[in-house]
């Protein structure tokens, strides 16, 4: 009996352990005894709950520079808002400039005096620079509320990845074969149990439980 104890012990430790299964995307172990689906369902609070932590995380990343390009929009609205009021003010003075001339002109002087010229052509130059200033202003602020909109796109993939890797039917699980220590195995005193069987007629034996 001690020669046998012996040889069990030795297939317990050879072709017994204990497996565990282990999620790398939650760091946690699964109880011992449990299948791959008993794990997954073990795992499932947790997974939702790691979830949720990584998931303010991502918002909490992205937060700071969304806010950084939330000054800018508003920074780049104010500008629009004042180069367009230039540009408005520019387009007066401009056509006040030539009404002026042309009124001038109405009463015997000459449209096309240099004073004149040269007034008209600055008042005109003014306000197509003030133009191109409100067309940069524009392409500034939709450059930086196309960066925002990126900003959130990103920000809503990376959190739909997210919750896609956390599912508990797409965790990757580690198993890790634990083998019992030769020395912590008890064995229990051996019993012999006797079930009947019985010969049939061609010789082959069959049980009768």
């Amino acid at each position: 009996m001690k020669s046998i104890n012996k040889e069990f012990k030795e297939y317990l430790y050879r072709h017994h352990p204990m497996e565990l299964y282990k999620s790398p995307q939650i760091d946690a172990f699964a109880p011992s005894g449990l299948s791959e689906t008993e794990a997954r369902l073990h795992f499932q609070q947790a997974a939702r709950e790691h979830r949720d932590l990584e998931t303010d995380k991502l918002r909490m990343k992205y937060l700071s520079k969304m806010k950084s390009i939330e000054g800018k929009i508003r920074t780049a609205e104010d500008r629009l808002s004042r180069e367009s009021d230039q540009y408005d003010a520019a387009k007066m003075s401009s056509l006040m400039s030539l009404g002026a001339s042309v009124l001038g002109a109405f009463m015997g002087r000459k449209v096309t005096g240099s004073r004149n010229v040269s007034k008209i052509s600055a008042s005109a130059t003014r306000t197509t620079r003030q133009r191109g200033d409100v067309k940069r202003a524009e392409e500034s602020l939709e450059q930086l509320r196309l960066d925002m909109q990126d900003l959130s796109d990103r920000l809503e993939a990376e959190i739909a990845d997210l919750i896609r890797e956390l599912n508990v039917e797409n965790l990757e699980l580690e198993i890790t074969a634990i083998p019992p220590r030769k020395g912590d195995l008890k064995i229990g005193d051996p019993t012999i149990l006797w079930t009947p069987w019985q010969m049939t007629e061609q010789g082959d034996a069959t049980p009768l439980f």
